[in-house]
């Protein structure tokens, strides 16, 4: 973790660090560390879609759909024309048994 944290010093504005970061923490259980992490990241690099997508899973696994699809909102909002977006939250809506959802 030492190595990461250094490296994010050294570079703050690269998504990929914040993502592997992450996504070591999720193997390793420590979820509110990943949490973190990506929010984060998300505050150093509000356009990266690889980036909402893990933090939004994780939020879908953790605290389940309602707080994925306010994360997904959100990233709609800072990144609205982003169909990788849209196609995210329509498959959580279909997931979550909400076709409405899906298709508004």
């Amino acid at each position: 973790t030492r190595s990461r944290c250094g490296a994010l010093a050294t570079y703050p504005d690269f998504d990929k660090l914040y993502m592997m970061a992450g996504q070591a923490c999720t193997v390793k259980d420590d979820l509110d560390k990943a949490r973190t992490y990506y929010q984060n990241g998300l505050r150093r690099c509000p356009n990266s879609i690889p980036l909402w997508r893990l933090a939004s899973t994780l939020e879908k696994s953790t605290a389940g759909p309602v707080k994925a699809r306010s994360m997904l909102e959100l990233a709609r909002l800072k990144n609205p024309k982003n169909p990788e977006l849209w196609l995210e939250a329509i498959r959580l809506e279909k997931e979550a048994s909400n076709e409405k959802m899906g298709i508004n």
